[in-house]
């Protein structure tokens, strides 16, 4: 990869003609072998993406879901204290 990228370096600073003239086979070669690389790894990048992202996605329900169960404690917690308040300030028929 990294011998691909000074290729590309060294042939992008010559002239076009230059370029059409000296280009060999093997500097041809070499430019295929790269591009090919270069689309597997971007393949590769496109589907660690997918599954990452499914994977926050994943990550996000189950946050979602544990939140609306501690907002249902909650609730019930809260329902528990009121109606003990509300015991606590009738005052006992005796």
């Amino acid at each position: 990869m990294e011998e691909g990228t000074r290729l590309v370096q060294r042939l992008s600073n010559l002239h076009i003609l230059h370029l059409m003239f000296n280009c060999t086979s093997h500097h041809t070669e070499q430019l295929v072998t790269l591009d090919d690389r270069l689309k597997m790894l971007s393949e590769s990048l496109k589907i660690q993406l997918a599954r990452d992202m499914k994977e926050a996605l994943l990550l996000a329900r189950q946050s979602a879901k544990k939140l609306v169960e501690i907002e249902g404690y909650n609730r019930e917690q809260l329902e528990t204290l009121r109606l003990q308040v509300q015991q606590q300030e009738q005052p006992s028929a005796l």
